[in-house]
């Protein structure tokens, strides 16, 4: 399909426009993998307690906008080497089929920002920092200002700290300023 190994359990295929389809095996740190995919954007930052980090590689990226199934789905593959194959198999069809269909759907940019909106707009949007970050950032990638309010402060300064979340402000409007809306 295109996918590269980028790190333990993690492939990655390189976007045109720079950003990056990702998709990963997580851990539970138990006797369980989990599936998942989505997209990463190198002009994103992330928090890494109290500091700003940056993805631009594809062993460094990072989910920035991860794929929301619709309904219940259990792409989990157990560790245990006399049951994993054949789950391997089966969720890894599964993924295959379904991200492909995803990251198509997620490859223009107002199907993204739509996205982020819907996300937007569901409770708890702000305890999901890191697309609230990605909704400010493309937010300000098409030219939006005053973003980053007070609602937002206490959520992003636990994740960047105080000194990284006035280096995010000031990444925002940069990229506003340096934003080519249309």
């Amino acid at each position: 399909m295109g996918f590269m190994p980028a790190g333990k359990r993690k492939w990655v295929r390189l976007r045109s426009d720079g950003a990056m389809e990702v998709v990963k095996l997580h851990s539970d740190r138990g006797f369980i993998f989990y599936g998942g995919f989505g997209l990463s954007f190198p002009w994103i930052p992330h928090g890494d307690w109290k500091d700003v980090r940056w993805h631009k590689t594809p062993k460094s990226a990072v989910v920035d906008l991860h794929f929301e199934p619709e309904s219940k789905v259990d792409w989990s593959i157990s560790k245990s080497r006399t049951h994993a194959a054949n789950q391997a198999q089966a969720v890894s069809a599964e993924i295959c089929e379904t991200c492909e269909k995803w990251f198509k759907k997620m490859s223009g940019q107002r199907e993204l920002l739509n996205e982020l909106e819907r996300r937007r707009s569901k409770p708890g949007f702000c305890n999901y920092v890191q697309d609230l970050t990605t909704y400010l950032f493309w937010q300000a990638r098409i030219g939006k200002v005053g973003l980053l309010t007070a609602e937002y402060k206490p959520y992003l300064e636990s994740y960047f700290g105080e000194d990284g979340y006035a280096k995010l402000s000031r990444l925002l409007d940069e990229t506003v300023r340096t934003s080519n809306p249309g």
